[in-house]
C-alpha cells in the first residue's frame, strides 16, 4: 500500500544522504545544461552532428531489434521434427547428384583444370589441344 503525501516515511540515513547527493547532482547538471543550451542549439544545426546523431539512432534501433530477436530465438526451441540438420545437409552436398555422376561416367575422373571445348574431356597436362 502506498503512503499518502502527508504521511511521513522513515528511510535509513545512508539512503537519505544518497538521495540528497543525487538531487544536488541533478540540480548542478540542470544549471550547466541551461547555460550550454545555445551551444547545444548550434551543434544541433550542424549537418555533421545531425548525421552522427541519426547514425547513432539507427544503430541503436538495429541493436535493440537484434537483441529482441536473439531473446525471442533463445526463448523458443526451434528444432522441428523432420527438419534436416546442418550435418545432414553437408553430407548430402558432398555426395554427387545424378547429373554429376553421368558426367563423370562420360568424361572420366575430373579434378579441375582445362577441358577440351568440343569433347568436354579433361586435357591431360603437357598435351596440346
Amino acid at each position: 500500500m502506498m503512503s499518502k503525501i502527508d504521511e511521513r516515511v522513515a528511510v535509513p540515513r545512508w539512503l537519505y544522504d544518497r538521495l540528497l547527493m543525487d538531487a544536488a547532482a541533478w540540480r548542478e547538471f540542470g544549471q550547466e545544461l541551461y547555460c550550454e543550451v545555445p551551444v547545444l542549439a548550434l551543434l544541433a544545426e550542424s549537418p555533421y552532428v545531425r548525421d552522427l546523431i541519426l547514425g547513432w539512432v539507427e544503430w541503436n534501433r538495429r541493436r535493440q531489434a537484434a537483441d529482441a530477436s536473439h531473446a525471442i530465438s533463445g526463448a523458443v526451441k526451434w528444432t522441428v521434427a523432420g527438419a534436416l540438420t546442418y550435418a545432414e545437409l553437408r553430407r548430402r552436398r558432398a555426395r554427387l547428384g545424378a547429373i554429376a555422376e553421368d558426367a563423370r561416367r562420360r568424361r572420366g575422373e575430373y579434378f579441375g583444370g582445362p577441358v577440351d571445348w568440343h569433347t568436354g574431356m579433361p586435357i591431360a597436362p603437357g598435351c596440346g589441344s
